[in-house]
């Protein structure tokens, strides 16, 4: 379904885009603009979640394929951080706390899932956090992927050592876990 979407915002994209020699209506080039900025964040969605589901994947071939998906994915950043500016803005409410509220966003929308303890606020980043966030957690997944690299299992192991020693998220570590079955099994044949 995410290709559908960027299949037709990329179709929308190419109908705004400026002519060679046409003066530009800057209601048009800014549809342009929201629109390629759309079309970007839906693509790197679309690219990091198929590297996701292909680590599920059976095959050894799979992590190439996620490495291949990753690195699109990551030369979409810079184009996404230079869009900030396109999205709707937050309005600060001093009186929830000093994280931004969205339209659409309830931050105290998990208190019915959690145990009653200390209310937990759903805090929202910042939009130039985030870009550095997913920049790091597609820094971390490419070098998940150079653990099939490794052949003998001490290697493995000190792998997964340097690699804990960086604090890396949860996601990470499991997808460390998923290429070293690979690892293990590349290892065994």
């Amino acid at each position: 379904m995410l290709k559908d979407v960027e299949d037709e915002l990329q179709r929308k994209v190419k109908s705004t885009r400026s002519r060679q020699g046409e003066q530009r209506n800057p209601e048009v080039e800014l549809e342009h603009q929201q629109c390629l900025a759309l079309f970007n964040r839906i693509k790197f969605t679309r690219l990091l979640l198929t590297a996701l589901i292909a680590f599920t994947k059976k095959e050894t071939s799979s992590v190439t394929e996620a490495q291949k998906l990753v690195a699109q994915a990551a030369d979409l950043l810079p184009p996404i951080h230079s869009s900030i500016q396109y999205g709707i803005q937050s309005q600060n409410d001093t009186t929830k706390g000093d994280h931004p509220i969205m339209m659409g966003f309830e931050p105290l929308v998990n208190q019915r899932l959690l145990p009653p303890t200390f209310p937990r606020y759903a805090k929202i980043i910042k939009r130039e956090d985030m870009v550095a966030y997913f920049s790091r957690l597609i820094e971390r997944i490419k070098t998940v992927c150079d653990v099939v690299n490794t052949t003998n299992l001490h290697g493995i192991l000190d792998f997964f050592c340097e690699f804990s020693e960086q604090s890396p998220c949860v996601l990470s570590r499991s997808l460390l876990q998923v290429c070293h079955c690979y690892s293990l099994l590349m290892f065994s044949h």
